[in-house]
């Protein structure tokens, strides 16, 4: 036992082993027992008995009572302590306790034989008021653990109605109020299994039910949610369908939805006035209201409405996003001849946007600076722009983010920046026009250059390629090679 309480339980486990060897090695009179044995009396022989009985109920403790992985291990100690003294003081508490190790280690289907068989077993005979007493008490429990169980393998029915047993048999029993609870839990439970199976319609039914029977509830708020929120996941799940059967969903079905969704959230912010249940519901009325169908209007006054709780920051951070005229600009690709120069511009609130287009000397700049990254940055109010037009943002719609394509009006091979401006707002970014790609590799000693026409697929010869590099004074230089047949060469 010592060993035991300081968690040394492989050592007390070996001496538990070694206290019961050495009691039947006594009883059968083994050396250097002989003498003993033939001279002791039948007191001192049952003692031995009791004793070995109590070392081999311990062995059991020495496996942590919630380790799947030792559990049947304990479940063995149990059943040969039980198969070796079935009259003894702690069988009952052997008997039960094999059904908590299996539960606890997930065999519930061999948990509920145990406790079935402990509860259908008779009273033993020839019990004291205490042994009594503390046999109601594991048959109780035992009842208990049957409705745990069965919660555990989602037979919720059955479950419920075991508690309710417990609850009626046992008014003064120390799970009474537990059993109640539990009830509680276990209604709430069908619903959200019922929503992990998809099953979004019995999942509202079975949490309205809940609702009906429990309006008080602590669950009440978020299951209001979790209702509207299954509307969603519905409307998901029908779409991920409509994609899998390669087809468009039903959009009158989806409106419905996330019409029903807003709805419920909105008994939510009646219901549970300034609350964060209320506050995370308005945020997510602008989010369905925006995303999906597209009433921005809607969708800007639930984010002005949500200024409390948990969700009155990130609904702020929407709000801004929508009322607040944003401009994104950017170059998708490398354009090759024949294509026309496309930029992509993402926008909201602008109805207007100003094109301008520089006309870029790249073999210049990159002798300047030694790289063409950054070129985008340069100050375009110092340089006269080559064309400049306005174009309006087609379908523009007030809040509404648009994505469009603006063509540029060039032509050929060359680079340019492209700005386009709306107020004091103004986007950059760099585009090619180019034939070639071209790959280098380099080390401290050289550099090897590969270019491909990748119009027509073929390697590129003689094309100049400027590489920046450092001379042998140690200061930046540009070196000039030129490619060969192969489409290469070498600087070293």
């Amino acid at each position: 036992d010592a060993l035991r309480r300081a968690q040394d339980f492989r050592g007390a486990r070996r001496a538990f082993e070694d206290v019961s060897a050495a009691v039947a090695a006594a009883r059968k009179g083994d050396e250097p027992w002989s003498t003993w044995r033939n001279s002791t009396n039948a007191q001192t022989l049952a003692a031995l008995e009791t004793l070995d009985g109590e070392a081999l109920f311990a062995i059991a403790g020495t496996y942590l009572e919630n380790d799947s992985h030792t559990a049947a291990l304990a479940v063995a100690a149990l059943r040969r302590f039980l198969a070796a003294y079935p009259a003894h003081k702690q069988a009952s508490q052997a008997a039960f306790d094999i059904g908590m190790r299996q539960r606890a280690s997930g065999r519930t289907e061999e948990a509920l034989a145990t406790f079935d068989a402990f509860l259908a077993q008779p009273d033993p005979a020839g019990l004291d008021s205490a042994q009594v007493e503390a046999l109601a008490l594991l048959r109780m429990s035992a009842l208990f653990q049957r409705a745990e169980v069965l919660a555990q393998q989602k037979k919720f029915d059955a479950a419920i109605a075991v508690y309710n047993e417990y609850i009626a048999r046992f008014p003064t029993g120390p799970n009474w109020t537990a059993a109640q609870q539990k009830i509680v839990e276990t209604e709430n439970a069908i619903g959200a299994t019922l929503r992990e199976r998809k099953q979004f319609a019995e999942a509202r039914e079975a949490w309205n039910g809940f609702l009906a029977r429990h309006p008080l509830d602590g669950t009440a708020p978020a299951i209001h949610a979790l209702i509207g929120e299954s509307f969603i996941e519905q409307a998901d799940a029908l779409k991920a369908l409509a994609k899998k059967e390669a087809r468009e969903p039903n959009r009158a079905e989806l409106d419905l939805l996330y019409r029903s969704a807003i709805t419920q959230w909105r008994r939510c912010v009646a219901k549970y006035p300034q609350s964060d249940t209320a506050s995370a519901a308005l945020l997510r009325i602008g989010n369905v209201e925006e995303a999906e169908l597209g009433e921005l209007d809607a969708a800007v006054a639930a984010y002005r409405e949500c200024n409390f709780g948990s969700s009155a920051g990130e609904a702020a951070q929407e709000l801004a996003r929508m009322v607040q005229p944003s401009l994104v600009l950017v170059t998708e690709r490398v354009w090759r001849s024949g294509e026309a120069p496309q930029v992509k511009v993402q926008v909201r609130n602008l109805e207007k946007l100003q094109l301008e287009v520089y006309a870029i000397d790249l073999e210049a700049y990159f002798r300047k600076n030694l790289s063409h990254r950054a070129i985008e940055d340069l100050d375009l109010d110092l340089i006269a722009a080559d064309k400049k037009l306005e174009v309006p943002v087609a379908g523009y719609t007030k809040y509404k983010r648009i994505e469009q394509e603006l063509a540029l009006p060039v032509q050929g091979a060359g680079v340019w920046a492209v700005a386009v401006t709306a107020g004091d707002m103004r986007a950059t970014t760099l585009v090619i026009s180019s034939d070639l790609d071209v790959l280098v590799r380099g080390s401290s000693l050289e550099a090897l250059v590969f270019v491909e026409d990748m119009k027509r697929g073929v390697a590129a010869a003689g094309v100049r390629v400027l590489l920046a590099g450092v001379g042998q004074d140690g200061t930046p230089v540009v070196f000039e090679v030129t490619t060969g047949d192969d489409g290469t060469a070498r600087q070293k």
